[in-house]
């Protein structure tokens, strides 16, 4: 499993869902992070955006006062990648979190409790090569 494996055990940086896109932007540059989910008021993961996502939504001529506006707003963009995203427990099996990685074609699941869609952690394709790695050598 992947908490077998000492992965989806690290707290995650999220923001609520009213987040602003200078917020998100902000919070992915001060953490070093490439993806931030976005949460309800119960801490129930809804979606995830990218900094590419929001490449995209800026690149499309967006007004540059829209930095100030509410993820939300951009979420029905037809040019926004925001999506519901991929999780797991700590529980799932490693090879099934690096199987739903590659057949989904995306870099990170986020860890949710079990039965429910509170967030948790997160495990990155870097996070599972890691480990396989540090598994050969042992």
């Amino acid at each position: 499993t992947l908490s077998a494996m000492n992965l989806g055990i690290a707290p995650v940086i999220s923001l609520p869902v009213s987040a602003t896109v200078a917020t998100s932007l902000q919070t992915m540059r001060d953490h070093n992070i490439s993806a931030i989910p976005l949460v309800d008021d119960t801490g129930d993961i809804k979606l995830v955006t990218s900094a590419s996502d929001l490449w995209e939504i800026f690149t499309d001529s967006a007004p540059r006062e829209s930095i100030h506006e509410e993820l939300s707003t951009y979420i029905n963009n037809p040019h926004a990648k925001a999506a519901k995203p991929l999780t797991c427990t700590a529980e799932t099996l490693f090879l099934d979190a690096l199987a739903t990685m590659l057949n989904n074609k995306v870099h990170r699941l986020f860890v949710v409790k079990p039965g429910t869609q509170q967030l948790s952690s997160v495990v990155t394709l870097v996070d599972m090569l890691s480990a396989l790695v540090a598994y050969d050598e042992n």
